[in-house]
């Protein structure tokens, strides 16, 4: 992955390629070539409407989907160096962004906690 050379690289996107979307969960499979990193939606209605409190669940009982896939993306080892590098210089630039987004997760969650 190159940052800044890939300005004049010639590239070709249909719409489900330029189609942006929301992930909740980032899974992580690797073997001693690759890492494939998918990246899930969470359907947290789904998630409450499924909750049986007071039984397990039921074999053969059809369930609504919790989630879907919205991207699989699979990236070399060195790739995925380069990937971190550049993600950890965007933190760093970005720093007080990201302390202010982890204060509102914390926040909200502290807020979640004290309803329980």
């Amino acid at each position: 992955m190159e940052e800044q050379k890939d300005a004049n690289l010639a590239m070709y996107a249909d719409e489900h390629a330029m189609r942006l979307e929301f992930a909740d969960i980032v899974r992580v499979d690797a073997n001693a070539e690759r890492v494939i990193l998918t990246f899930i939606q969470r359907y947290p209605e789904a998630e409450a409407a499924n909750r049986t409190e007071t039984k397990p669940p039921i074999p053969g009982v059809q369930y609504m989907p919790n989630g879907r896939i919205v991207s699989r993306v699979v990236v070399s080892w060195p790739h995925l160096i380069r990937i971190w590098d550049m993600l950890n210089k965007l933190i760093s630039e970005r720093a007080s962004d990201v302390v202010a987004a982890a204060q509102t997760i914390m926040g909200g969650k502290k807020a979640i906690d004290s309803e329980k």
